[in-house]
């Protein structure tokens, strides 16, 4: 029997009307705008589901994960993969909602775990952790990232100390503004100069009698024409004395020493040793130095031990205002803040981190005198050589001759301090007392190895 057109169309659309109705009743739990909306996205659905479930695990079997290489994955589905390969507004995963989770891309993959497509991650911040699965849409189901730990609070600033002298000058230890209980010492020191005038004694090296013969032998006389050194022009003409009274502050002397460390300087420039770092911790204390082999005093110049010949020779440094700068370079700031260990005035050393030394002139010496030349001019012209180091002797005077001679060496030494004490004798000499630094105990438990 033929049904008429109309008629078959009439059936065909009550069919379709009941398959959507029944498709509406079948996803009631969904979230639909309106019954079209709800019909077509079921379709999609179903026919989503229809095509993935040839690949799709049995919802009993958990998701495979990798345990040799637990950092190489299975490469991840394709988010664009379409229904029918024909839809391409369709995604199985919302692309990035475990950013609000704390997990970085590379962190979680989408992928099927119990037969739904879900968001599995198994890292946080690139970190291994145990295995999270969160809805495909929203990742409700993962955790959050742990909030890290409050930064503890900075610890506060040490407690500074200021100086009744010098209230710029701020120290931690409490004993560099306090008078020390170490004993003064006074005794005198020399320093070979030009015909120069200039302030002494502080940023500068001071010596005994013997350290001072030493350098004129070993830097000053072996010059042909002339006492100019290395590294200077003006030559030298004069041996000066000073009278030094200094005083270890309490740190150093709790060490077992009056004297600190023989700091170097070039030019009122502090320059070692240690980047000088000694001010710190014992303040601006005086310090010395010996070329004895195996000496604790023996450092920083240990390197010439075996140049020197002459009796008791030591040198001895008298750090002064704003140690670390170069001569002209020494601001207001630096020279309030670091004042030197040179005290006031003709003030008596307390041993105070800014008051360890004090000095005083005590008269000079031509060097022309000492060795026995009355004109140096002259002497020169005639063809006159105070020393010849390849001869170890000079010309037209033999009182240099024998640099290494320590009978000879002793004499040299003597002579001087005689000649000090025959042209003072009101003053006469007082020999300086043994060095006794102990580079050991001075840079123990510091990063420092002398």
């Amino acid at each position: 029997q033929i049904v008429p057109p109309n008629l078959m169309s009439s059936c065909a659309m009550r069919v379709g009307l009941s398959l959507v109705l029944s498709l509406v009743a079948a996803l009631a739990t969904d979230e639909c705008r309106d019954a079209t909306d709800c019909a077509f996205s079921a379709l999609q659905r179903r026919a989503k589901r229809g095509t993935a479930d040839v690949n799709r695990a049995p919802p009993s079997v958990p998701p495979t994960l990798p345990t040799e290489k637990p950092d190489v994955l299975p490469p991840l589905p394709s988010l664009l993969q379409t229904e029918a390969e024909g839809n391409s507004s369709f995604r199985y995963c919302q692309d990035t909602c475990w950013l609000d989770y704390g997990f970085k891309k590379g962190d979680c993959k989408c992928d099927i775990h119990r037969g739904w497509y879900m968001w599995i991650c198994w890292k946080r911040n690139g970190k291994r952790i145990k295995t999270e699965y969160g809805h495909q849409f929203n990742c409700h189901g993962l955790s959050k990232a742990p909030k890290a730990p409050p930064a503890p609070a900075p610890p506060p600033p040490p407690k500074m100390y200021s100086s009744e002298m010098n209230p710029m000058y701020k120290v931690r230890n409490k004993q560099l503004v306090k008078n020390s209980t170490a004993p003064l010492m006074t005794f005198h020191l020399f320093r070979v100069q030009s015909d120069t005038n200039y302030s002494c004694c502080a940023n500068a090296d001071l010596t005994t009698a013997g350290a001072a013969m030493f350098y004129l032998h070993n830097e000053i006389v072996w010059h042909a024409n002339s006492r100019s050194g290395t590294n200077f022009a003006d030559p030298k003409t004069r041996i000066v004395r000073y009278k030094v009274m200094t005083k270890a502050t309490q740190p150093l002397f709790d060490l077992g020493m009056n004297f600190g460390v023989m700091n170097e300087f070039d030019i009122t420039e502090c320059t070692g040793p240690f980047e000088c770092e000694n001010f710190k911790r014992f303040g601006y204390t005086v310090g010395c130095e010996n070329w004895v082999e195996g000496s604790a005093a023996n450092f920083p110049h240990q390197k010439w031990n075996t140049l020197n010949k002459y009796p008791e020779a030591a040198w001895f440094s008298l750090p002064g205002p704003c140690p670390m700068a170069k001569l002209g370079q020494k601001s207001k700031g630096c020279l309030e803040t670091q004042p030197g260990g040179k005290c006031p005035g003709e003030m008596e050393p307390n041993g105070q981190g800014d008051c360890t030394y004090n000095t005083q002139y005590a008269g000079e010496i031509k060097i022309d005198k000492l060795v026995g030349i009355s004109d140096y001019q002259n002497f020169v012209a005639s063809g006159g050589r105070e020393y010849d180091p390849l001869t170890d002797q000079g010309v037209h005077l033999n009182f240099w001759d024998g640099r290494f001679d320590s009978v000879l060496n002793e004499w040299r030494t003597r002579k001087l301090m005689q000649l000090f004490d025959d042209t003072y004798p009101s003053e006469r000499t007082i020999d300086a007392p043994e060095c006794d630094f102990n580079k050991w105990k001075f840079y123990q438990g510091t990063p420092h190895h002398p």
